[in-house]
């Protein structure tokens, strides 16, 4: 009989070299129902969003201890942006904005962020898939220039 033990993985110093150590947390597809829009008709009959979101933070301590409290969670991460989707705004870059400054806020640890909202069903004359906003940048100096606060 094998007696086979979990074994931690052997990984290079974390501060060895920090540019060579990215790590990043991707939610792609995140697809919701809401009601967001200029037009007061978005507001009653909404429509889906397509949301893709890239972290930047240090991983690496997780990657060693396999512990969920050393990593960014995902599961949180898509809670936060599912409560900030309910909120009616009339602009896709308010919304984007405010889930930016909810990550930040309970995530101090992420560094970067990418942020991209896709209205499905735009109300424009055009065959298309949809309409998009996208914001990045390092969090702490996006976030001092927008003065964005809640």
């Amino acid at each position: 009989m094998n007696n086979l033990k979990t074994r931690t993985p052997k990984l290079e110093p974390r501060n060895s070299h920090p540019e060579t150590h990215t790590s990043k947390l991707i939610i792609e597809n995140l697809k919701i129902y809401a009601y967001h829009g200029v037009l007061p008709e978005e507001n009653i009959i909404g429509t889906y969003y397509i949301l893709n979101v890239e972290l930047h933070a240090d991983l690496w301590k997780a990657a060693e201890t396999d512990d969920l409290n050393d990593t960014v969670n995902y599961a949180e991460i898509n809670d936060l942006i599912h409560e900030e989707m309910k909120i009616k705004s009339k602009l896709l870059e308010h919304v984007a904005a405010r889930i930016i400054n909810r990550i930040k806020e309970k995530f101090a640890e992420i560094s970067f962020i990418k942020i991209k909202i896709t209205k499905t069903n735009p109300p424009m004359n055009a065959e298309l898939k949809g309409a998009s906003v996208e914001f990045l940048g390092f969090l702490l100096l996006a976030l001092n220039l927008l003065n964005f606060s809640f």
